[in-house]
């Protein structure tokens, strides 16, 4: 058997949320086996999602060689901070958020598949992120601050339809972000259908073409700034009231013009540098809008006063994210009739 790492040349880090809503509501062909219990009985079981689930993280992992983390979300991530933007404004006119209102319930057949590529996955030796009261976003930034100790050459892949992971793009950081348009990478041998690599280098050209970034000048790194002043329609976050498009353009000329290094200041984690690089530019309700908003959607970062179901620790990874054996993941995966890719 060859050996895993040694083979590595990327790492991938897979948000595995919106894979599986991709594939449960979709489209995608349902699949089903019929499994024999341990009492003996036979029973059919929907294979749908741990099918196209594993296959693709198996395909994206390089069969094995590849550092691989599968990153979920759990119980209390969403709640954890909704309890922030409900309990935490921290200044009266600043209007409390119905963070990720608008997101649908999914049934108990959804997260009954999402759980048995869990089981499966983490049997097989994949390395797979969950933790009660983080969303997947969380475990992602831990994920990449883990893997940059341990492969500081090795280029990182995450996998997502999230845009909230943009901040994370570097000179080792690529987010692949789903595209219902497009496919793109910079190399063929790393393309994967549907997604757009977005780098340092075509990071300002690709998101000012997104519809949710229209009209808004966003040269690398900004994404986070614009949230923060101009909001999400998609988390149910407010803008500051009357923050217009040129008013945003002019910010970020001026921070451009005073010399600013955007691609390094606006990330998660530097709340301090976010602040003096705005200070000059924004009235203090302005300001005060920033950190309140920053609190709650900085990934992986922590708060606390929500009460004790709520509050949150960032999270360390201890162990180093490695590949896995593909023999034994087709081991785990052959009682529900999986049959693995190998080229």
């Amino acid at each position: 058997m060859r050996m895993v790492i040694n083979m590595a040349n990327r790492v991938v880090i897979v948000d595995i949320s919106h894979l599986a809503y991709k594939y449960a509501f979709g489209g995608a062909s349902s699949l089903s086996t019929t499994v024999k219990m341990l009492d003996g009985t036979l029973q059919l079981v929907d294979t749908t999602l741990p099918t196209y689930l594993i296959k693709q993280v198996h395909r994206w992992a390089d069969f094995g060689y590849n550092p691989t983390a599968v990153c979920f979300d759990a119980k209390g991530g969403n709640q954890s901070r909704k309890a922030y933007f409900t309990k935490n404004t921290g200044d009266a006119s600043v209007p409390t958020v119905d963070y990720k209102g608008t997101r649908d319930s999914m049934d108990n057949k959804f997260y009954d598949g999402l759980n048995m590529s869990l089981r499966l996955m983490i049997a097989g030796g994949v390395r797979c992120l969950k933790a009660d009261g983080y969303e997947a976003d969380d475990l992602i930034k831990a994920a990449v601050d883990r893997v940059k100790i341990d492969y500081p050459n090795l280029p990182i892949d995450v996998i997502t339809g999230d845009a909230d992971l943009l901040p994370l793009v570097d000179e080792q950081v690529s987010v692949f972000l789903a595209s219902k348009k497009t496919t793109w990478a910079e190399s063929k041998d790393i393309e994967k259908r549907g997604y757009v690599q977005v780098t340092p280098a075509n990071y300002q050209s690709y998101i000012e073409s997104l519809s949710s970034y229209k009209n808004l000048y966003m040269p690398y790194n900004t994404v986070l700034l614009a949230k923060l002043l101009r909001g999400d329609k998609s988390d149910g976050i407010p803008a500051f009231h009357k923050f217009t498009p040129t008013m945003y353009r002019n910010l970020v000329h001026a921070l451009e013009d005073n010399g600013v290094d955007l691609g390094s200041t606006f990330r998660y984690g530097n709340i301090d540098g976010i602040v003096e690089a705005l200070e000059p530019h924004l009235t203090p309700e302005q300001l005060a809008h920033v950190k309140y908003i920053y609190g709650g959607i900085n990934i992986n970062g922590g708060f606390t006063g929500l009460g004790e179901r709520f509050d949150k620790k960032a999270l360390t990874l201890t162990n180093k994210i490695e590949g896995y054996n593909a023999m034994a993941l087709q081991r785990e995966v052959s009682i529900l009739r999986i049959n693995l890719p190998f080229a």
